[in-house]
């Protein structure tokens, strides 16, 4: 049924662009153009409706005005295309014109079943719908123009940063520079309110160790566990950024030689750059995950302290991200740290996660190499910690 709604809306479009012609569609556009992008500026100044919804009311509104006088404007437009060849290369212009129109509304629509969340029925039908399926593998959403167009802001974010890089390769969790960062990679334990906390950590500096501030929030010290290489030390938080979640971990000086080599911080953020994400999910063993890099996005959070929201800096990226691996490193095929892993970004389709860039973890490892404890704030509920920020 989707699919025979499809074609008849493309091509009706291509009739009515063939009635009116390719001067008056171009005219129609620009109309409704004009009249929908200050609509849609205002909505994304006061947060509502969604930018979208006020370009399409506001062009149609614009439109109320040129429909009132289409029947003049038309035979203006015959009158000035005096001849028979004209007027018919208006009319397959016209033809032509609209029904690009119809498909890239189509493909639109289709973009977004592809990367909303949910399989309601509406969703599944145009999941399964052979002409949406076309156009979006003709036109992929994790492609170049797929990101231009659904970064545009038109496209509401969810509970975070859409993210659209193409799936991780597998084989960048065992490139060999990632398995030799693997031996950085520790366990956090952490003890708030008679509450066990874990999550991941990973040696950014001597004696320095970095994590999420919600593995540490409540608590001043943390012990930290690795492979056979490494017995195990406490260490004390000496930064706490509430707002991009990060947290550093200081060892006592006699306990800094056991800790494993220090991995390299990179400050870049490349597209599609391959990557890998180590941590400890669920508490249990060390794994490797495939990762592949998004971008940096700006998005408004609340502090883990609570209080009004402020702007972070989000990593967005694509990877199986589970309770446990927050604080663990994404690292690229290099070895190097691209990022820290936050959370899982839940209200997306595709399994995707958000994180710190590299570049605000070195802010926060200058502030906790001074190596003075800090406070941590409060104790974090059950479902602050099982949801992942």
């Amino acid at each position: 049924m989707i699919d025979v709604f499809l074609v008849l809306m493309v091509v009706g479009a291509g009739v009515l662009g063939w009635r009116r012609g390719l001067a008056v569609s171009i005219a129609a556009g620009l109309v409704f153009t004009a009249a929908g992008l200050p609509l849609a500026a205002l909505a994304a100044a006061i947060g509502r409706p969604a930018p979208a919804l006020a370009f399409i009311i506001g062009g149609i509104l614009g439109l109320v005005p040129l429909a009132l006088r289409l029947e003049a404007l038309t035979d203006w437009l015959d009158e000035l295309l005096e001849s028979d060849a004209l007027q018919v290369a208006d009319k397959v212009g016209g033809a032509v014109a609209n029904t690009l129109i119809a498909a890239t509304l189509g493909w639109f629509v289709a973009a977004l079943a592809s990367i909303a969340p949910g399989d309601s029925p509406t969703l599944s039908a145009m999941r399964s719908s052979a002409v949406f399926g076309a156009l979006v593998e003709a036109v992929p959403p994790q492609g170049a123009l797929g990101v231009v167009v659904l970064r545009s802001g038109l496209v509401p974010a969810l509970n975070g940063p859409l993210v659209l890089a193409e799936d991780p390769d597998p084989a960048s969790a065992t490139k060999p520079a990632v398995l030799a960062a693997r031996r950085s990679v520790l366990q956090v334990r952490s003890t708030a309110c008679d509450k066990i906390v874990t999550g991941t950590g990973w040696v950014a500096g001597p004696g320095i160790v970095v994590t999420n501030a919600h593995v540490v929030a409540g608590t001043r010290r943390s012990f930290l566990s690795g492979g056979p290489q490494y017995t195990g030390a406490a260490a004390t938080v000496t930064a706490f950024d509430p707002v991009n979640d990060i947290a550093v971990l200081a060892l006592d000086p006699g306990q800094r030689a056991q800790l494993p080599p220090v991995l390299r911080i990179v400050e870049r953020v490349q597209h599609g750059e391959p990557a890998a994400v180590i941590g400890y999910p669920l508490g249990g063993s060390q794994t490797a995950e495939p990762a592949r890099i998004d971008r940096v996005a700006p998005y408004d959070v609340e502090p883990l302290t609570g209080g009004a929201t402020s702007v972070a800096n989000i990593l967005a990226f694509r990877a199986k991200v589970q309770p446990g691996n927050s604080g663990g490193p994404v690292v690229a095929e290099d070895g190097s740290v691209l990022g820290l892993v936050v959370a899982q970004a839940l209200g997306q389709r595709t399994q995707a996660a958000y994180g710190v860039a590299s570049a605000d973890l070195l802010k926060a490892i200058a502030a906790g190499s001074s190596r003075v404890p800090i406070a941590t704030g409060r104790c974090l509920e059950e479902a602050e910690l099982t949801t992942e920020r």
